[in-house]
């Protein structure tokens, strides 16, 4: 199933959320050395997950595309569009 086989890359996305939150939280502190460590230090996080997450999308899931039905391929597609963050979605 599409959406099963697409979960963990929407634990990704939510992840991502969850530090671009923290980041926002960061943002209205006062700007001192630990503020800025801390803004560092999620920026890190936030860099080394979505590096991950288009690893797996050009490693894994893009060579799947080849092995999809037409239907299967509708499927996806559809699948992305309706996800956050993926309003534009690739057809392949």
């Amino acid at each position: 199933a599409v959406g099963g086989t697409t979960r963990t890359m929407s634990e990704d996305h939510r992840a991502v959320e969850t530090w671009i939150e923290e980041l926002a939280a960061l943002a209205e502190r006062a700007p001192t050395v630990s503020t800025r460590r801390d803004i560092q230090r999620a920026l890190d996080g936030l860099s080394a997950l979505v590096r991950v997450h288009f690893g797996k999308e050009e490693d894994v899931y893009v060579p799947l595309l080849d092995r999809l039905s037409p239907e299967e391929g509708h499927d996806l597609e559809a699948a992305l569009a309706a996800t956050p963050g993926h309003e534009h979605a690739h057809a392949h």
